[in-house]
């Protein structure tokens, strides 16, 4: 089987627009040759949550829906546009959280195989298969408890009358932290 060319881009989501800050969120590919449309959309919104805990997903997932209906319209009736005509045409008007990057261009058995190894790439590689609030929470917690302990350190071998006792400070580190 001969390879299939197509383009592709990255669809992002921006949150905030004064900070400018992206999460990649969905792949968009298209074949002029072979009038193949795949639009691809991460199923986890656990990255974005965490990122941007104020953000609504469920209107993120109306606004990809949307994108993805128009695209499909647009390089339906016009066939030998390239798909950057379509993101320019359709990423237009009052919805400024979506954007794309750069069309790229690539070469896959089909559309649909390079697509998903696009969605693999540059947006699942970055998901994760835990729980991220958890860990995040954990670095944070060891990394106050190290700060205190190497301040109590210092404190108790600077001068003894401020600290006086470390079992006193496992005590009260374990009521803080449940450690």
């Amino acid at each position: 089987m001969k390879p299939t060319a197509y383009q592709y881009a990255v669809i992002r989501y921006m949150h905030d627009l004064v900070t400018g800050e992206c999460l990649n969120v969905a792949i968009v590919a298209f074949s002029q040759r072979d009038r193949a449309f795949v639009f691809k959309a991460s199923p986890s919104s656990v990255r974005i949550q965490y990122a941007f805990p104020s953000a609504k997903v469920s209107a993120l997932r109306q606004s990809l829906s949307a994108l993805e209906a128009g695209l499909r319209a647009f390089l339906a009736k016009n066939h030998n546009a390239p798909l950057s005509a379509a993101l320019s045409d359709v990423l237009v008007g009052d919805d400024l959280s979506l954007g794309a990057s750069p069309v790229g261009a690539g070469f896959a058995q089909t559309v649909e195989a390079g697509a998903s190894d696009l969605l693999q790439r540059f947006v699942l590689h970055w998901e994760t298969s835990f729980d991220a609030s958890e860990e995040i929470f954990n670095r944070v917690r060891r990394w106050d408890r190290d700060f205190h302990l190497a301040h109590a350190v210092k404190t108790s071998s600077s001068n003894d009358s401020q600290w006086q006792d470390v079992d006193e400070f496992e005590a009260m580190e374990a009521r803080c932290y449940g450690t």
